[in-house]
């Protein structure tokens, strides 16, 4: 749709790594590929600049974002308690990673 933005990224690259700051898609347009295309086109752009390792951050309640990280060879290194602020209190982040190029 040349008219609406259907989703975007960012991502931060120095020293040979780079971290995912946010990968969002239109409700109406979730679960459609556009998420796994954006950011295989950013992962992909970010091996070009050399980059070996790539980290994110992504709410432990998010079962779909998890789900496409890990369908992507995202594995969890970690956790942040309390991270994100939420309408229940503060929920916590799972930290993943995985090494570039994809295959």
């Amino acid at each position: 749709n040349k008219q609406q933005i259907v989703a975007h990224g960012v991502m931060s690259v120095a020293v040979g790594e780079c971290h995912l700051l946010t990968l969002c898609v239109n409700p109406e347009y979730q679960r459609l590929g556009h998420g796994r295309k954006l950011f295989m086109l950013l992962l992909d752009r970010a091996a070009k600049m050399d980059v070996r390792e790539c980290f994110l951050e992504v709410r432990a309640s998010n079962a779909g974002a998890i789900q496409l990280y890990r369908s992507l060879g995202f594995t969890q290194i970690g956790e942040r308690k309390n991270y994100y602020p939420g309408h229940q209190g503060r929920e916590d982040a799972l930290i993943l990673s995985r090494n570039l190029p994809l295959p």
